[in-house]
């Protein structure tokens, strides 16, 4: 992304499209560490997204 705002800064003389390919790169960076974080989190959390099996799991522990 980088490399072609820079080429295209130097071809044709556009000296805001390396500004804009960084800018893109850091939306796309940030859009994917958001996700990540987000999914991390619910692991740490121990977060089941899956309501029966937590239910079955449940009710098999209690049984014992």
């Amino acid at each position: 992304m980088a490399t072609s705002g820079l080429l295209l800064a130097r071809a044709f003389g556009w000296l805001w499209m390396d500004l804009l390919a960084g800018v893109i790169g850091a939306v796309v960076i940030a859009n994917r560490s958001w996700g990540l974080m987000r999914d991390t989190g619910g692991i740490l959390l121990d977060m089941n997204p899956d309501r029966r099996m937590a239910d079955n799991v449940r009710h098999v522990t209690e049984d014992n």
